[in-house]
């Protein structure tokens, strides 16, 4: 007899997180030409009938400089939690990633009345979907090589 551990899904789930801010470009911007976005870190934990997640996001924005017109850069660093309700989930579960993506990113530029405008205003929308699982002992026989079986049975 052999053990081998074996994973089994307790629980199938998706979610959604919606982060909105503002940040400061640090220099006067006329226009986003386009924006970049990542996630750096997600871990996750599991509870009794619950799966945590917390992260990082990366949000990296080009845009154009009012000044000279040039391009310039500016990222801001987004940290996030959820919490989703995972019926059948324990402490110390395993939770597999099955996908993460990110669905929406948008950003305006927000216009101060009577001034120049330094900052931005973003919303993204991410999507996780996971499976808790737990891992099983499973015990089977293995066959012996020295025994061979004719095809179809040996009849």
């Amino acid at each position: 007899m052999k053990t081998i551990r074996v994973p089994v899904v307790r629980f199938l789930g998706e979610t959604t997180l919606e982060l909105k801010g503002d940040f400061d470009l640090h220099a006067q911007a006329i226009k986003i030409d386009h924006a970049k976005t990542e996630v750096l870190h997600l871990h996750s934990q599991t509870s009794e009938g619950w799966v945590l997640f917390s992260g990082l996001a990366l949000l990296g924005i080009v845009y154009v400089n009012e000044i000279d017109r040039t391009l310039r850069e500016a990222c801001v660093e987004i940290p996030f939690t959820k919490s989703v309700e995972a019926p059948g989930s324990e402490p110390d579960m395993t939770v597999v990633l099955e996908n993460l993506e990110i669905k929406q990113t948008s950003m305006i530029l927000i216009d101060p009345p009577g001034r120049r405008t330094t900052h931005c205003r973003y919303a993204l929308v991410l999507s996780i979907k996971f499976k808790v699982a737990r891992e099983s002992d499973l015990l089977f026989e293995e066959p012996n090589p020295n025994v061979h079986h004719p095809p179809g049975g040996g009849r």
